[in-house]
């Protein structure tokens, strides 16, 4: 727990606090916090994420509140300031005017650090040894298939890199976003003379030309990697644009040896029922499952109540989800769920989401 004495200009935290976390954030980054509670003597039990801070105020908060910090300084002390909603917010299309331009698919690093895998000679042995653990460490496809599995690859996404960050002296070692940001920092390092690994002297000559045409790929592959996991990050807070909380995720996984990546959207709904509002959910999923191409799904969740629509954008997958279907059906009775609206169809979804389409306007 990091305590935090609020005054003055803004929040000031002390030389204490967790080094971890304070090194983790950037000047201007913008901190949504949730006021849990309020003592008589005016601390505040504050919600960052997943991780829980400590502040004395003599802001007139109320518990449930909502309040917009910006970091100012991350010197010692590291210095936030209460910002206006509307400041955060043009903080927010700040970062996605600098970020949209660099980010890309991971796909392609995903592709990339694979095919190096399989050529280790060719890299430095410092760097081929964190492309295998960095690969290693990402999730089997059939782990997703079950609760704790997703939930687990979920955490580990780099969607909660700097709430963890609050509870840990160091990253969780199998977060995808600790881990772009260790490749970035080998690849920004000075070259040195390494030994290569497992190549005989008589290649060097050639490992070397083959550094110097892949090293400027990965680097540019990892950057862009590094601004959609923060792009996907800044989608996932309310803001004005955008003010319900819906979460962005992308999880890289290993299917068949191969890499992959679930495209996550979980995004709140409210349907009035006998007079009442039951809360539901809606999450759309888009993922290519070995050699079936791509598939896009839309699950609604109200209650107990799971409808899905798959959309295949080969004919023969759409028809070998629609034969299955039963399976589906079946494994949501066995789950407790009662089994809504099942389809599937060729082709794809009839619109995107409605928050993949204000990145798209940003962009514009």
């Amino acid at each position: 727990m990091t305590t935090l004495p609020i005054g003055g200009a803004g929040p000031t935290l002390t030389p204490t606090a967790a080094t971890a976390l304070t090194h983790s954030w950037a000047v201007g980054q913008i901190l949504h916090v949730t006021v849990e509670a309020r003592s008589p003597e005016g601390v505040l039990t504050l919600r960052l994420g997943n991780a829980i801070l400590e502040a004395r105020s003599e802001l007139p908060v109320k518990t449930g509140q909502v309040l917009t910090l910006q970091v100012t300084s991350t010197g010692n002390p590291v210095v936030l300031r209460v910002v206006a909603p509307a400041a955060a917010d043009t903080a927010i299309q700040r970062a996605l005017r600098e970020l949209l331009p660099r980010q890309g698919e991971l796909e392609p690093l995903l592709n990339t650090l694979a095919g190096l895998a399989r050529t280790p000679g060719a890299l430095p042995a410092p760097l081929a040894a964190l492309i295998r653990q960095f690969l290693d460490r990402l999730p089997e496809a059939q782990t997703l298939a079950t609760p704790a599995g997703l939930r687990q690859a979920l955490h580990a996404s780099g969607m909660f890199l700097e709430a963890q960050l609050a509870r840990a002296a160091e990253p969780p070692p199998q977060d995808f976003k600790a881990m772009l940001l260790q490749l970035q920092a080998l690849l920004r390092a000075p070259k040195q003379t390494e030994a290569r690994a497992d190549a005989p002297d008589t290649v060097t000559a050639a490992a070397d030309d083959a550094e110097a045409a892949v090293l400027p790929r990965l680097q540019q592959e990892t950057e862009a990697a590094l601004a959609r996991v923060t792009l996907n990050q800044i989608g996932s807070l309310p803001h004005e644009v955008a003010p319900a909380s819906v979460l962005l995720a992308e999880l890289p996984f290993k299917y068949d040896g191969r890499p992959g990546v679930l495209r996550m959207q979980v995004e709140p709904d409210a349907h009035r029922q006998d007079g009442r509002t039951a809360p539901s959910w809606t999450a759309w999923l888009s993922f290519e499952p070995g050699d079936l191409g791509p598939v896009h799904c839309r699950l609604s969740v109200q209650q107990e109540r799971v409808s899905a629509g798959f959309w295949a954008e080969r004919a023969a997958t759409a028809s070998l989800f629609q034969t299955n279907l039963g399976v589906l059906e079946t494994g949501l009775q066995q789950a407790g769920m009662l089994p809504g609206l099942l389809h599937c169809q060729a082709g794809t979804p009839p619109a995107p989401p409605a928050r993949h389409r204000i990145i798209v306007d940003e962009r514009a």
